[in-house]
Formats: C-alpha cells, structure tokens, sequence
C-alpha cells in the first residue's frame, strides 16, 4: 500500500540538478524521490511524485517560448514502483495563442502498463473572447496501441456575457458491446466570476457505429462540437441549472432532458463535492430502466433492468 507521503521535486536548466525538495504529510520531513525528473520516458508512479521543469522545451526546436513539464507519481517511497507519469510542453505562440500538448502513462501494481493518454489543450484569444479546447484519446498500451476512447471539451468565454460549452466522447463501450459517440451542447453558462446562480438550455446527440469509424470536430457554433460518423440513435433536449456559493464554486447542479423519439427522459444531479446521481425515466410508464451514481472522479456503475452492473471509469462506461 502506498504512503501517504507527498514528495515534489523542483528541477530547472538542461541537465540534472534539484532546486528544491518538499515533503508533505508522512512522518518525516526527510525528502525521498528527489531525483529530477528531465525524461518523459516511463517513470515511477504512487502517494509520491516529482515534478521536472525544463526550459525552453527540448527538441524540436521552437523560436516562441516553450517549457516541458514532467510529473511522475509513485507507489512507495523509494520511487521504484511505478503508478502514472505525465509529460507536457507547454507554448506560447502569440501573446493571444497558448497550447498545451502531453501523455501520461498509467501502471499496474505489477509494474506493468496498464493505460496510455494524450493532451492537446489550446486557448486562443480574440478581443474579449477566450477559446478553449481540450482533447484526450485513451489506449490500453502504448503506441500503437489504438485509442478505445476519445474525449473533447470547448468552452467560449465572453466578458459580460453568458458563456458555451461542449462536451464529446466516442468510446467502445465493452458492457453493451457497441461503440458509442457522445454530444453535449450547453448554452448560457455562467461566466468565469458570476456568484449568481446559472441556467440555461442543453442537447444532447448519442450516435452508434462500427469501431474505428466515428469521432469529433469543432462545431459551426463557437463552443460546440459536432460527431463525424456513425448513426445518430438519440436526441434530447432540455434544461439545467447551477447553484453556486460567494466565490462562484458550484454547489449543485441538475440536468433534465427528454428524448420522445427513444421515449425517454435522462436526468443527473450533482453536489458539491462532485458526486452525480442520475436516471433514465421511461416518458410513457414512468418506469426506470437504468441508473447511475459516481464520485468525482467519475467512478462508480450504471444498473440497467434486468442486466448486470456495469463499471463507470473516469465518467466512460466500460
């Protein structure tokens, strides 16, 4: 089992060299793991991390201002049981573009590799507008390992005004034994620093097709995304709405809507500590075909009618 010690390690400049060490929690305040960390190879993982700073980022070289951020987590103290490694180059092409691009590696208690993420993050600003978008993949392995899951959020900020976001998934979704593509469109979304509460409306597009043959491309509409690919199976429409605290946190949410082309009516809810408890009602009967619960962290499990319970990891049904 791994301890509850932190350890970060702060390291600059092209080659080795530890600037500062810090412990947090644990028994002592004696500093392990504080080798830096300048590869983004496969490092060790758990309670513990490290986290390297490079600048400018290494090869390629780049003429615009560029820095490679390392972070390696650890199961135990020595740093020799790996757990989950990140690597990312951050870069500011233009006093209004910055992009963020990285991996992670995830392992397995045993030392082997259990998952493989990338990053590609980019924010682009225009006059009092701020572009957003953020895509993942998640593969079993490394390359060429091929991706089971794709993730896309977009976000369009506007001062004084009220903000869009998008959110899309295609996965190959093992317990129902089909790939699924996910489309979800928020419109009316609090800005960034408005305490009061937010609501707005909301769709949602589900698609279905063969594996490999669907994903997802920025939308026509600024903050939104569309699914190239597949068939569409539903599409809702419906409300939300945010209860926030005096520094603009959420401290519930729900979200309702109808599909009366698959007769069905989804809602979820969320607390502040970023549980979601959600629902299918059947719009004829009233019945509930299926539920699901997870913790922040997007963990938990879906129950259908009449089938086993099926795991959800990291907000993916497996």
């Amino acid at each position: 089992m791994a301890t509850s010690q932190l350890i970060i390690a702060l390291s600059a400049g092209a080659g080795p060299g530890t600037l500062e060490s810090f412990v947090f929690g644990g028994p002592s305040i004696t500093p392990v793991c504080t080798a830096p960390v300048l590869n983004p190879a496969p490092l060790p993982s758990g309670h513990y991390f490290e986290i390297g700073y490079v600048s400018p980022a290494p090869p390629p070289a780049r003429s615009v201002p560029s820095a490679l951020f390392t972070l390696a987590t650890f199961y135990d103290s020595a740093c020799a049981h790996p757990l989950h490694a990140y690597s990312f180059i951050l870069v500011k092409a233009s006093a209004t573009t910055v992009t963020v691009t990285g991996t992670e590696i995830a392992y397995a208690a045993t030392g082997t590799i259990a998952g493989y993420r990338t990053y590609d993050v980019s924010d682009i600003i225009t006059g009092t507008a701020s572009n957003y978008v953020l895509r993942t993949t998640t593969a079993p392995g490394l390359p060429p390992a091929a991706p089971t899951s794709s993730f896309g959020l977009v976000c369009l900020y506007t001062a004084g005004s009220a903000e869009n976001c998008g959110y899309a998934a295609v996965q190959n979704v093992s317990s129902l034994g089909i790939p699924l593509a996910l489309n979800m469109n928020y419109t009316g979304l609090r800005p960034p620093g408005v305490t009061t509460p937010s609501s707005g409306t909301v769709g949602l597009q589900a698609y279905t097709g063969a594996a490999g043959s669907m994903g997802f491309v920025l939308g026509s509409t600024a903050g939104t995304w569309t699914i190239t690919g597949g068939t569409q199976i539903a599409a809702d429409t419906g409300t939300y709405s945010f209860t926030v605290d005096a520094n603009g946190d959420i401290l519930a949410s729900s979200t309702s809507l109808n599909d009366p082309g698959n007769d069905a009516a989804p809602s979820f809810t969320e607390d502040s500590a970023g549980n979601f408890n959600g629902l299918v009602r059947q719009i004829s009967t009233g019945a509930v075909p299926s539920l699901f619960t997870t913790d922040n962290a997007g963990n938990g499990t879906i129950i259908y009618t009449g089938a086993p319970v099926a795991p959800v990891s990291g907000f993916l049904l497996q």
